[in-house]
Parts: C-alpha cells; structure tokens; sequence
C-alpha cells in the first residue's frame, strides 16, 4: 500500500468515526505530530488544547476550567496549561507556575500533571475520542505524557 492510500484509508477511518460518535454525541480532537519539530509530543497536547478551548485570553481560560475542574486546582490547572498554549498571565499566577518557571523538571511535572486532570475533567464531561496522528513522532523516551 503506497503513502496515498494509507492516507485514504486513515481518512476513511476518520469519517465512519465521525459519523459514528455523531451518533452517541462523543466529542472528537485530532491532533498531529511533526517529524520535524523539537517538542512534538508538547506541540500535540497544544493542538488538542487549542481546539477544545479555543480561547486567547487567560481570563477566558481561567473560567472554562474552574466551569470545567470546579475545584481548588482549577486556578493551578489554567495557569500551566495557559502556559502551554502562549495564554498565560503573568499577574495572576500560582506559587506553583512561579517556581516552575525556574526549573524545567518540574515544569514538565506540572504541565504533565495539568494536562492529565485536565483530559480527566473533560472526560468525565463527555464521551472523548483522541485521534493522534503519526504519534511515533510525538513519543520519545524522556516523553511519558501518553503513557499516564
């Protein structure tokens, strides 16, 4: 099977999908890693966060999650997530956003762990189908989000 097909028959695949969870009202995301970048697997969870919020400011982050969360780490969830996607805000931190700033480690904890509770939240909201497109090119060793 050349690379066209392959590309046909995924994109079958996605429309019986579509058409099937349109059905029973399940929410779809389609992400895609790049070959190319650096931080392919940070580059996927933007795109999937990007299409579920797609929102640009912080205030309007800030209140899907704590809709979302409704709990004490809704203010920690929106604050590294906006992080991520270039929507933070750099008045209204938490101490823990603060601190990670200065350490790459334990921003990487705290993305992972946001954007885990995160996808957990939205879960529990409803049904959620993940499409990852070429994700072999979003794993590395050091990259353990998908395996949480």
């Amino acid at each position: 099977m050349s690379r066209g097909q392959t590309s046909i028959a995924s994109f079958a695949a996605l429309l019986l999908l579509i058409s099937t969870t349109w059905f029973w009202k399940v929410r779809i995301l389609i992400a895609r890693a790049d070959p190319i970048g650096d931080g392919s697997t940070l580059l996927l969870v933007r795109q999937l966060l990007h299409q579920t919020l797609g929102v640009a400011g912080s205030l309007d982050l800030r209140a899907y999650i704590a809709t979302l969360c409704g709990d004490e780490n809704a203010p920690r969830i929106a604050d590294f997530l906006g992080e991520l996607i270039g929507a933070s805000s750099s008045e209204q931190t938490c101490s823990e956003l603060r601190a990670a700033r200065n350490d790459p480690q334990i921003m990487s904890l705290w993305l992972r762990r946001s954007f885990v509770e995160w996808l957990a939240a939205e879960c529990a909201r409803a049904p959620l189908v993940l499409v990852l497109e070429d994700l072999h090119w979003g794993i590395s060793p050091a990259s353990s989000i998908w395996l949480t």
